[in-house]
């Protein structure tokens, strides 16, 4: 609820924030009484130390990957917001042929598990269905052997905070581009990985 929020901003001594965007919007709202210390605090992950050459001949064996596809990931709760289907349709117009899509996590409500329904029938539609491959919701260390296997990671998102799904994938050496947004500018610092996700 605004009301609160704003209560909460102005009896504050300190905010801190996991991007410059929240923070630039913050002190906006304060206006004149912005002695108040705003500072971001960015999202941390520990680099993933688990590289084994035979996990990446496993996972891509496990999603029917043959070994010499380019592969590109992407990683999160599945809704409209993640914009996945601009990555689906990108696939379908791409003149390169060797490339798969994993497409990591679910949806969390009913509005989303429909969403999740839409892409698999827009693969199909597109006629990338058997290259684009959903894993459903995985467990960490499955998910980095994931990005482990891939070779680029992608979020096509309309709006983010600060994506761990990304800076998990940079936590496993795996080149990353997404959508010119706030959270993902404070990740990739070059606007040649960033694109418009519309």
């Amino acid at each position: 609820n605004k009301l609160i929020e704003n209560m909460g901003l102005h009896f504050s001594d300190r905010i801190i924030t996991n991007n410059v965007a929240a923070r630039d919007e913050i002190l906006m709202r304060l206006g004149k009484r912005n002695n108040i210390d705003v500072q971001v605090l960015y999202n941390n992950i520990p680099p993933m130390n688990i590289r084994k050459p035979e996990d990446i001949l496993q996972t891509r064996d496990k999603y029917g990957i043959p070994g010499n596809k380019k592969v590109l990931v992407t990683a999160g709760i599945l809704n409209r917001g993640k914009n996945i289907e601009m990555l689906i349709a990108c696939l379908s117009k791409m003149e390169v042929k060797d490339v798969y899509v994993l497409i990591v996590g679910d949806g969390s409500t009913e509005v989303d598990f429909r969403y999740k329904d839409y892409l698999k029938e827009l693969a199909q539609k597109l006629g990338v269905g058997e290259k684009v491959v959903f894993t459903g919701w995985l467990g960490k260390e499955h998910l980095w052997k994931i990005y482990l296997s891939s070779d680029l990671f992608v979020l096509p998102s309309l709006s983010e905070g600060m994506p761990n799904a990304m800076l998990e994938a940079l936590g496993v050496g795996l080149p990353c581009m997404g959508s010119n947004i706030t959270g993902i500018k404070d990740i990739l610092e070059y606007k040649e990985l960033m694109f418009d996700p519309l």
